[in-house]
C-alpha cells in the first residue's frame, strides 16, 4: 500500500463523463477514495457522504475523486443516480487499485480506503478499513488541519 510521504501513483483514468483524470499531475490537493462496488449499500453511503461534505473540500481547493472497478457505464449510472458533484473513475483492470495497494481478497474488489495527496503528488494521509458513512467528515477535518491555509 502506498504510504505517507510517498509519491502517489501516476495513473490516468476516465471519469463518468469521459473526461481524463490524471493523478500524476495534480497541481491541487486531491482526496482519492476507493469503493467496493457501484450501487451496493456500502458504496452508496460512502459516495453520498463525500457528496454531502463536498462544499467543505471545495472551499479548501481539494478535488475529490472516487475509484471503483465497475465498467464506465455503471459508474456513470451510479454517479447520475445519486447526483454526485465530483468525478468517479472506472478502474476495470484494477490498475489504480493495484498501484495504491488496495485490492482486497473478495473477487479482487478494492478495500475501502482513502488517500490524501498534496499539490506536489505526495500522499499525506492514508485511511484504511473506513466506515461507509461519517468518514468524509473525518477526512475533511484532517484536510483542514493539513491544508486549511492552502
Amino acid at each position: 500500500m502506498v504510504g505517507i510521504d510517498e509519491g502517489a501513483p501516476a495513473v490516468v483514468l476516465f471519469t463518468q463523463d469521459g473526461q481524463v483524470f490524471d493523478l500524476g499531475a495534480p497541481g491541487q490537493h486531491i482526496v482519492v477514495f476507493f469503493f467496493e462496488e457501484a450501487m451496493s449499500a456500502r458504496s452508496v453511503s460512502m459516495v453520498g457522504d463525500f457528496n454531502d461534505w463536498l462544499s467543505g473540500f471545495s472551499q479548501l481547493g481539494i478535488q475529490v475523486v472516487g475509484v471503483g472497478i465497475d465498467r464506465a457505464p455503471m459508474i456513470a449510472t451510479f454517479a447520475s443516480s445519486y447526483d454526485l458533484r465530483y468525478p468517479l473513475v472506472s478502474d476495470t483492470d484494477r490498475t489504480v487499485c493495484l498501484a495504491f495497494g488496495v485490492v482486497g481478497t473478495r473477487r479482487g474488489r478494492p478495500r475501502a480506503a482513502t488517500f490524501m495527496i498534496d499539490r506536489s503528488g505526495l500522499v499525506k494521509r492514508v485511511f484504511t478499513d473506513v466506515p461507509p458513512y461519517g468518514h468524509a467528515k473525518d477526512v475533511l477535518a484532517e484536510a483542514e488541519t493539513l491544508w486549511g491555509g492552502y
